[in-house]
Protein backbone atom coordinates (compact mmCIF):
# COMPACT_ATOMS: atom_id res chain seq x y z
CA UNK A 1 0.00 0.00 0.00
CA UNK A 2 1.01 3.60 -0.55
CA UNK A 3 0.40 6.43 1.94
CA UNK A 4 0.94 9.77 0.19
CA UNK A 5 -0.40 11.56 3.29
CA UNK A 6 -1.49 10.58 6.80
CA UNK A 7 -5.11 10.96 5.63
CA UNK A 8 -4.90 8.79 2.50
CA UNK A 9 -3.98 5.16 1.81
CA UNK A 10 -4.04 3.58 -1.65
CA UNK A 11 -3.69 -0.16 -2.23
CA UNK A 12 -3.30 -2.05 -5.49
CA UNK A 13 -2.80 -5.82 -5.66
CA UNK A 14 -2.66 -8.26 -8.55
CA UNK A 15 -2.65 -11.98 -7.85
CA UNK A 16 -1.80 -14.53 -10.52
CA UNK A 17 -3.57 -17.81 -9.77
CA UNK A 18 -2.83 -21.03 -11.61
CA UNK A 19 -4.11 -24.59 -11.69
CA UNK A 20 -3.38 -27.64 -13.87
CA UNK A 21 -6.88 -27.73 -15.35
CA UNK A 22 -7.30 -24.07 -16.43
CA UNK A 23 -5.35 -21.08 -17.76
CA UNK A 24 -3.74 -18.57 -15.38
CA UNK A 25 -6.17 -16.09 -13.81
CA UNK A 26 -5.29 -12.43 -13.15
CA UNK A 27 -7.10 -11.24 -10.01
CA UNK A 28 -6.74 -7.45 -9.54
CA UNK A 29 -7.92 -5.54 -6.45
CA UNK A 30 -7.60 -1.87 -5.62
CA UNK A 31 -8.76 0.27 -2.75
CA UNK A 32 -8.58 3.68 -1.20
CA UNK A 33 -9.16 4.90 2.35
CA UNK A 34 -9.51 8.58 3.22
CA UNK A 35 -9.66 9.98 6.74
CA UNK A 36 -12.36 12.64 6.50
CA UNK A 37 -12.07 13.93 10.06
CA UNK A 38 -10.23 12.73 13.17
CA UNK A 39 -11.73 9.23 13.49
CA UNK A 40 -14.05 9.04 10.46
CA UNK A 41 -12.81 7.05 7.45
CA UNK A 42 -14.25 6.60 3.97
CA UNK A 43 -13.23 3.29 2.34
CA UNK A 44 -13.76 2.17 -1.25
CA UNK A 45 -12.56 -1.08 -2.85
CA UNK A 46 -13.09 -2.94 -6.10
CA UNK A 47 -11.72 -6.29 -7.22
CA UNK A 48 -12.14 -9.25 -9.51
CA UNK A 49 -12.99 -12.65 -8.10
CA UNK A 50 -13.30 -16.20 -9.31
CA UNK A 51 -14.05 -19.66 -7.97
CA UNK A 52 -13.08 -22.95 -9.57
CA UNK A 53 -15.83 -25.59 -9.76
CA UNK A 54 -15.86 -28.03 -6.86
CA UNK A 55 -15.29 -31.76 -7.27
CA UNK A 56 -19.00 -32.53 -6.84
CA UNK A 57 -19.98 -29.89 -9.41
CA UNK A 58 -17.59 -31.51 -11.90
CA UNK A 59 -17.89 -35.24 -11.26
CA UNK A 60 -20.75 -36.17 -8.91
CA UNK A 61 -23.07 -38.83 -10.34
CA UNK A 62 -25.97 -40.21 -8.35
CA UNK A 63 -29.70 -40.84 -8.47
CA UNK A 64 -31.19 -37.69 -10.01
CA UNK A 65 -27.97 -35.65 -9.90
CA UNK A 66 -25.10 -35.26 -12.34
CA UNK A 67 -21.95 -33.14 -12.27
CA UNK A 68 -20.56 -31.49 -15.39
CA UNK A 69 -16.85 -31.96 -16.29
CA UNK A 70 -17.15 -29.14 -18.86
CA UNK A 71 -17.83 -26.44 -16.23
CA UNK A 72 -15.84 -23.23 -16.27
CA UNK A 73 -15.15 -21.37 -13.03
CA UNK A 74 -17.31 -18.61 -11.63
CA UNK A 75 -16.08 -15.07 -12.28
CA UNK A 76 -17.15 -11.56 -11.48
CA UNK A 77 -16.42 -8.23 -9.82
CA UNK A 78 -17.14 -6.99 -6.32
CA UNK A 79 -17.00 -3.53 -4.74
CA UNK A 80 -17.82 -1.78 -1.51
CA UNK A 81 -17.72 1.72 -0.14
CA UNK A 82 -18.46 2.79 3.39
CA UNK A 83 -17.93 4.99 6.40
CA UNK A 84 -16.23 3.83 9.61
CA UNK A 85 -16.06 5.75 12.88
CA UNK A 86 -13.82 4.46 15.67
CA UNK A 87 -13.55 5.76 19.25
CA UNK A 88 -12.48 4.29 22.55
CA UNK A 89 -16.02 2.97 23.15
CA UNK A 90 -16.11 1.05 19.86
CA UNK A 91 -16.60 1.13 16.12
CA UNK A 92 -19.60 2.03 13.94
CA UNK A 93 -19.75 1.24 10.22
CA UNK A 94 -22.14 1.69 7.33
CA UNK A 95 -21.21 -0.01 4.03
CA UNK A 96 -22.83 -0.31 0.60
CA UNK A 97 -21.61 -3.29 -1.44
CA UNK A 98 -22.22 -4.91 -4.78
CA UNK A 99 -21.24 -7.96 -6.79
CA UNK A 100 -21.67 -8.74 -10.46
CA UNK A 101 -21.18 -12.39 -11.39
CA UNK A 102 -20.53 -12.81 -15.12
CA UNK A 103 -20.58 -16.59 -14.75
CA UNK A 104 -22.21 -18.45 -11.87
CA UNK A 105 -22.48 -22.22 -11.30
CA UNK A 106 -25.95 -23.48 -10.37
CA UNK A 107 -27.63 -26.88 -10.09
CA UNK A 108 -30.63 -26.80 -12.46
CA UNK A 109 -33.25 -29.32 -13.64
CA UNK A 110 -32.28 -31.08 -16.87
CA UNK A 111 -35.45 -33.15 -16.86
CA UNK A 112 -38.23 -34.04 -14.46
CA UNK A 113 -35.88 -36.54 -12.77
CA UNK A 114 -32.39 -35.03 -12.90
CA UNK A 115 -30.47 -31.90 -11.94
CA UNK A 116 -27.11 -30.94 -13.44
CA UNK A 117 -24.46 -28.30 -12.67
CA UNK A 118 -24.36 -25.53 -15.30
CA UNK A 119 -22.23 -22.39 -15.65
CA UNK A 120 -24.27 -20.19 -17.99
CA UNK A 121 -25.87 -17.93 -15.39
CA UNK A 122 -25.05 -14.44 -14.06
CA UNK A 123 -26.21 -12.45 -11.06
CA UNK A 124 -26.14 -8.98 -9.54
CA UNK A 125 -26.09 -8.33 -5.80
CA UNK A 126 -26.51 -4.99 -4.06
CA UNK A 127 -26.60 -4.61 -0.30
CA UNK A 128 -26.23 -2.46 2.77
CA UNK A 129 -24.37 -3.53 5.89
CA UNK A 130 -24.22 -1.83 9.27
CA UNK A 131 -22.12 -2.77 12.26
CA UNK A 132 -21.57 -1.56 15.80
CA UNK A 133 -18.85 -3.09 18.00
CA UNK A 134 -18.82 -1.93 21.61
CA UNK A 135 -15.66 -2.23 23.69
CA UNK A 136 -15.19 -2.32 27.41
CA UNK A 137 -11.91 -1.88 29.29
CA UNK A 138 -9.80 -5.01 29.04
CA UNK A 139 -12.14 -6.96 26.76
CA UNK A 140 -12.52 -7.40 23.05
CA UNK A 141 -16.14 -6.25 23.21
CA UNK A 142 -19.31 -7.45 21.52
CA UNK A 143 -20.67 -6.80 18.08
CA UNK A 144 -24.00 -6.82 16.29
CA UNK A 145 -24.04 -7.12 12.52
CA UNK A 146 -26.69 -6.72 9.83
CA UNK A 147 -26.84 -8.87 7.74
CA UNK A 148 -25.39 -11.88 9.56
CA UNK A 149 -23.13 -12.81 6.65
CA UNK A 150 -20.35 -10.37 5.92
CA UNK A 151 -18.08 -10.08 2.91
CA UNK A 152 -15.32 -8.65 5.02
CA UNK A 153 -14.61 -8.37 8.71
CA UNK A 154 -13.14 -6.04 11.26
CA UNK A 155 -12.01 -7.59 14.50
CA UNK A 156 -13.56 -6.29 17.70
CA UNK A 157 -9.99 -6.30 19.04
CA UNK A 158 -9.43 -3.20 16.87
CA UNK A 159 -11.82 -1.14 19.03
CA UNK A 160 -10.62 2.40 19.35
CA UNK A 161 -8.19 2.12 16.45
CA UNK A 162 -9.16 4.13 13.39
CA UNK A 163 -7.01 2.17 10.94
CA UNK A 164 -7.73 1.60 7.29
CA UNK A 165 -8.53 -1.89 6.00
CA UNK A 166 -7.49 -1.39 2.39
Amino acid sequence: SWRPTSRLRVTAVVRLDGADFRPLQWVPHTGVAVRLIDRLWLDANVGRGFRDPGFDELFLVGPGIRGNPELRGESGWAWYTGLRYAKRWGIAELVVFGQRYERLILWVPESAYEIKARDDFGAHVLGLESRVALCSRGSAGSSWRTPSSSLRGLSAANCGRARSRT
